[in-house]
């Protein structure tokens, strides 16, 4: 489980940057299920991944003393719907600029999600079909 402590210094050192909206915590260190070769699952959310460099935000939490090797996601909601969903599903919000940045967040990635549902379903019927002994 992920402690307060650590959970404090996140938010410090990601409220630093007013581009970065909110950060989840990912995988085997929310369900307690942690392995000697387990990392720490981080997804930063961030208005436009195009905008903002995937090296400033590790400096930005590099000085944290990680528990596990840190694995670090920057997304955004143009990220694909599948993720997002498993994102904000399985996750947990540690990071929030606003709860209305968290709220329209979560609102559009169920969006994206349930809208391209159908397309999921005939991708992979397609999967199905070429590939029928993979179930």
């Amino acid at each position: 489980m992920i402690d307060d402590k650590l959970i404090s210094q996140i938010n410090t050192s990601l409220s630093k940057e007013s581009r970065i909206k909110l950060a989840y915590v990912l995988g085997s260190i929310i369900s307690n299920r942690t392995k000697t070769d387990s990392d720490f699952d981080l997804a930063v959310v961030v208005e436009s991944s195009d905008k903002i460099d995937y090296k400033y935000i590790y400096s930005l939490i590099s000085d944290i003393d990680f528990p596990k090797d840190l694995d670090l996601s920057v997304i955004d909601k143009n990220s694909s719907p599948l993720f997002l969903f498993q994102i904000i599903s399985t996750g947990k919000c540690i990071y929030q600029r606003s709860e209305e940045e968290k709220i329209s967040f979560e609102a559009c990635t169920l969006k994206n999600y349930y809208d391209s549902a159908h397309l999921r379903k005939i991708y992979y019927s397609y999967l199905k079909d070429k590939f029928p002994y993979a179930d």
